[in-house]
C-alpha cells in the first residue's frame, strides 16, 4: 500500500480513497464515474495489467493479489504500468 500512497500524493486529482482487505486493494480514480473507471481499467489491461471494476457510484479500480508466487518484480512492473496509464489520463485532463 506504500506505493499506492505515493501515487495518491503524486496525483491527488486522479487517485484517492485507497482501501483494502487482505490481498484485495481498491482505489478511486477521478470522481469514481463508472465510464471513466472502465476506460482506465481498459487502458491498464491493454498494457498488461489486470484489474477489475468494483462498486457503483463511486466506482473503484480493484486488484486481487495472489497469495503465492507474487514477487516484488511483479509489483514493480504493475506500478510502472499503473503510473503510465495515470500519466496518460493526467495529460489528457491538462489539455
Amino acid at each position: 500500500s506504500r506505493k499506492f500512497r505515493i501515487l495518491e500524493r503524486k496525483y491527488p486529482s486522479i487517485i484517492g480513497d485507497l482501501r483494502g482487505v487482505g490481498t484485495m486493494i481498491a482505489f478511486r480514480v477521478f470522481d469514481g464515474e463508472k465510464k471513466k473507471v472502465v476506460s482506465f481499467i481498459s487502458d491498464c489491461y491493454k498494457k498488461g495489467l489486470i484489474c477489475f471494476v468494483a462498486g457503483n457510484n463511486p466506482t473503484y479500480v480493484r486488484f486481487l493479489l495472489p497469495i503465492g508466487g507474487l514477487k516484488f518484480d511483479h509489483i514493480d512492473e504493475a506500478f510502472l504500468i499503473l503510473e503510465s496509464v495515470i500519466n496518460e489520463f493526467y495529460e489528457k485532463r491538462r489539455k
